[in-house]
């Protein structure tokens, strides 16, 4: 049984792939950075590894709010973006951040995610599948990213056809007397279908 909530990233999408991919590779991740994500594991990484910045995978530079792909052109898409907010570097030199990016302020964050999901929204086929992988910002200050994008795709009318989470099972233990809100152990997979066009008869 396919259930919502894995510790296995790699699991998960083994998941969409089966449910609602009828199998078939991802066709185009947008944001592939060093495809981490897919941990090598060649059938599930997706057919086209586009970033906005080169890496050895990437097959297309380019970004993510200007898509350089014909209309209604692709079946699947993975949109994997950065989650963080910071206005300076963190005390602890933020890894998270300096590896995969950040944004500057919430308005950034939430004009480049609008942005891109019409982008997304243009290139999909009637039917064609979106996976957005999100994480709700952390550390003492809590934004909701997750309702925003779900708010997002259906505006576009991307329909959420299912959702999975990603739970961490590490660092539950460690210590933040200045913590404010819940610790985020967890990341979304949101997926969404586009809706088939249909015309008058």
């Amino acid at each position: 049984m396919i259930v919502s909530i894995n510790t296995s990233e790699t699991q998960i999408l083994r998941d969409i792939k089966k449910l609602h991919l009828k199998n078939e590779q991802i066709e185009i991740d947008t944001t592939y950075n060093i495809g981490a994500m897919y941990k090598d594991v060649e059938e599930l990484k997706p057919k086209i590894k586009t970033d906005k910045t080169y890496y050895p995978e990437i097959n297309i530079i380019m970004n993510i709010k200007n898509i350089p792909l014909r209309n209604e052109s692709i079946s699947s898409v993975m949109y994997d973006p950065p989650f963080l907010c910071r206005t300076g570097q963190a005390k602890n030199r933020d890894k998270t951040a300096e590896r995969f990016g950040y944004y500057t302020s919430r308005e950034e964050q939430l004009n480049e995610y609008q942005k891109a999901i019409g982008e997304i929204q243009r290139v999909l086929k009637p039917c064609g599948i979106v996976i957005i992988k999100i994480g709700d910002m952390k550390g003492n200050k809590y934004y909701s990213s997750h309702v925003d994008i779900i708010n997002m795709l259906t505006e576009k009318k991307l329909a959420v056809i299912d959702i999975f989470i990603k739970i961490r099972v590490r660092d539950q233990n460690k210590k933040n007397e200045n913590q404010r809100v819940a610790k985020q152990m967890h990341t979304f997979f949101i997926i969404a279908k586009k809706k088939r066009r249909y015309t008058k008869q």
